[in-house]
């Protein structure tokens, strides 16, 4: 009747995979869609700084630089209409091509695997009293492991001492 620990995370990890896979195409357009129209009004406050209306955008194009329903062009039209300067506005397309999922090996909003994502749910579940307080952001993880010395060399390389006393 109950199942041990192992079991359950197995179980788990089998709906997380299947969920996955059956995630409809539409769902997924329609998150991106809502989440540029959550941009657009944020861009229409006029209480928003140029510099803080260009990193918003950044965010936006990093989040969705390879779905298929980016709206990063229409965005940048309405920094443009906004009246940001032409030096902000370049920074966005700067930003996408040095820090892209191109160039960079990991995720960087979220874990998109089954496994990273169960694991993410069972920390989430230790001594959480209050869901408001429950969010701990992704950076906190990265360090961690940084810390203790588990980040992979090719998902984050360094530039050693003798690399810098070389030069």
């Amino acid at each position: 009747m109950y199942l041990n620990f192992g079991e359950i995370g197995t179980n788990i990890k089998n709906l997380m995979e299947d969920f996955q896979r059956k995630k409809p195409k539409e769902q997924q357009k329609l998150e991106s869609i809502t989440d540029m129209k959550n941009v657009k009004r944020l861009l229409q406050n006029q209480r928003l700084s140029e510099l803080d209306a260009t990193r918003l955008v950044m965010l936006y194009a990093l989040h969705y630089e390879r779905h298929s329903s980016n709206a990063l062009q229409s965005l940048l039209a309405d920094l443009r209409n906004r009246g940001v300067s032409e030096k902000y506005r370049r920074l966005v397309a700067s930003v996408v091509e040095f820090g892209g999922k191109r160039v960079r090996g990991s995720d960087l909003f979220s874990p998109k695997d089954a496994v990273a994502i169960t694991k993410q749910f069972f920390k989430g579940l230790k001594g959480v009293e209050n869901v408001y307080t429950q969010h701990q952001p992704f950076l906190l993880d990265t360090l961690d492991q940084l810390i203790k010395g588990k980040l992979k060399d090719n998902m984050y390389p360094y530039v050693g001492p003798s690399t810098l006393r070389d030069r």
